[in-house]
């Protein structure tokens, strides 16, 4: 099992208590793949995050319902973890959770700064871990009309639960990922989702889209399209473990 990292080595807790509570001088962030679509993100720690709450440090859950996913997880390794990171990634939980309105404000402000912006990204790292959070991120969604929001959850029943409750905004949209501890209730045939492929040929003859360095992500954001396919790049020995944990061709990671 991956070791969950929720405060780097380097600091003593109260140093990073005194850390985290810093408002981030950004919210947003991109990369080489959703940049390529002018598509940015926002990110939490993946898994588990320490952060302030009244007054003391306590570590959460922002992945509830990750399963196998948690032995590979991404977001738990390389750059993801390094200290730069993870501390940019847990002062926006930080200050999501403790400043609610000071972050919706910060954060609108971001979204509307961005210029030629094809859609905004719900955590490339973390997860909808609670309605009161949900809510929260819908508020920003609701005042954002225009903009295209969508992410990649394992919250299956989170989600059925919100759809029955028409809380869904017509701005956003959501791909359940496979991995994770209710991959059970995920409908194939009705279902957005996305899978892992070993090879773009075989995501091809599932006739999956490609979220790629090509493509950027963009499938993702289109609520048209309802399979979303993604190729792993990995050695020999992690490829054999994938597919024992049965995360490939058929589960998805992200």
């Amino acid at each position: 099992m991956l070791k969950l990292r929720t405060v780097p080595e380097k600091y003593t807790e109260e140093e990073w208590k005194k850390l985290v509570q810093e408002e981030p001088k950004t919210l947003l962030t991109s990369n080489s793949k959703l940049r390529k679509a002018n598509i940015w993100s926002f990110a939490i720690p993946a898994a588990k995050a320490t952060i302030v709450k009244n007054g003391e440090l306590k570590t959460m859950t922002t992945c509830p319902s990750a399963g196998s996913c948690l032995e590979f997880c991404y977001a738990q390794s390389g750059g993801y973890t390094f200290s730069v990171s993870l501390l940019k990634h847990s002062k926006n939980l930080n200050f999501a959770i403790n400043n609610k309105e000071k972050f919706k404000e910060k954060i609108i402000s971001e979204i509307k700064s961005k210029k030629n912006l094809h859609a905004i990204r719900w955590h490339d790292s973390g997860d909808f871990f609670s309605k009161d959070y949900y809510m929260l991120i819908r508020d920003v969604m609701l005042s954002l009309p225009n903009v295209k929001f969508y992410a990649y959850t394992k919250s299956v029943t989170l989600f059925r639960n919100l759809e029955e409750d028409g809380l869904i905004p017509q701005n956003f949209t959501y791909v359940f990922s496979f991995g994770g501890k209710l991959d059970d209730k995920i409908d194939m045939k009705k279902d957005r989702h996305s899978r892992v492929f070993t090879s773009e040929e075989s995501l091809k003859k599932a006739k999956y889209f490609h979220s790629s360095m090509e493509t950027g992500d963009k499938p993702a954001s289109d609520k048209s399209i309802k399979k979303i396919g993604l190729v792993v790049h990995a050695s020999l020995g992690h490829m054999r473990k994938f597919k024992k944990n049965g995360l490939l061709n058929g589960k998805e990671m992200s």
